[in-house]
């Protein structure tokens, strides 16, 4: 679980440098309708997988805090409540880690 969580940390690492790719004013300005530049394409794309990484990080803590019997767990906002109930049933699936009993 430890491994797992230090290449998702690492990747999420290379996803926030490829999301700096370009200037600001292409990042806003649309090109033909909907078309962007290939680099400005890949930075928005790392950007979105970011933010997407992101849950699924929490997820992975949380879930690493639990098999330690740790009681402290990190937030997770509103809108992201449903993807990482999602992310932490996934892994505990893959980790063959059953839920703990609902109080």
């Amino acid at each position: 679980m430890k491994e797992y969580i230090k290449t998702l940390a690492r990747e999420q690492q290379e996803l926030k440098k490829a999301r700096k790719t370009g200037t600001l004013e292409e990042s806003y300005t649309w090109y033909n309708g909907s078309s962007w530049p290939e680099h400005v394409a890949k930075a928005r794309r790392a950007a979105i997988t970011v933010q997407r990484n992101k849950i699924l990080i929490t997820a992975a803590l949380n879930l690493y805090h639990e098999l330690r019997g740790s009681d402290h767990r990190h937030n997770v906002s509103d809108e992201d409540y449903y993807c990482y109930k999602g992310d932490l049933r996934t892994l505990r699936e893959r980790f063959a880690v059953e839920s703990p009993p609902v109080a």
